[in-house]
């Protein structure tokens, strides 16, 4: 069955103002920005930031503009549908593991062969290699990463990835396309 399901697994790490700590969900995340609660992302390095806010900004105003509801206060269960509409009611595209290569999972394209072993090397890379090229001030701590098999680093590391990375739209098509997740 698919894994590491964003929408309904508390897979993302939260700090708020006082210190306390939580883990949420992809739209626990969008209700708590919505109200204004100021939180720190805990897994997020410092590269990877402005793709995370952009990647944060634009799903939640796709998912704003899909649904015709422009109310930036939803609870959890509201996003949450809002994001499956997005799509197309398929769980899998939320998933960072889907069983069935022939389905799309969280940032990652299908892949028809039903076969990874044709690939290239980064996408069988960990996920320390997977992030975008070492371009950061901080380049020395991104190889160094702690918990590097914590499904939170995955995430967004693949967010960063799409977000950030130069690629030719021939290159994104077909089975070059896929990530190490699956």
């Amino acid at each position: 069955s698919s894994r590491y399901d964003l929408l309904h697994e508390a897979l993302l790490g939260v700090e708020y103002r006082g210190g306390s700590r939580a883990r949420v969900t992809l739209p626990g995340l969008l209700e708590r920005l919505g109200r204004g609660d100021p939180v720190d992302l805990t897994g997020v390095q410092a590269h990877q930031q402005h793709a995370v806010h952009a990647f944060l900004v634009q799903v939640a105003a796709m998912a704003v503009h899909r649904s015709w509801d422009d109310r930036q206060r939803r609870s959890e269960s509201a996003w949450r549908a809002a994001l499956l509409e997005l799509s197309g009611g398929s769980r899998e595209a939320w998933c960072l593991i889907v069983p069935d290569l022939s389905q799309p999972a969280f940032l990652q394209a299908p892949v028809p062969e039903g076969s990874l072993d044709p690939l290239p090397y980064e996408h069988l890379a960990p996920v320390d290699e997977l992030d975008v090229l070492v371009t950061a001030k901080g380049h020395d701590v991104k190889a160094r990463r702690p918990r590097p098999n914590d499904p939170e680093l995955w995430a967004y590391a693949l967010i960063a990835l799409q977000t950030t990375q130069g690629r030719s739209e021939e290159r994104r098509v077909g089975k070059e396309c896929s990530s190490p997740c699956r």
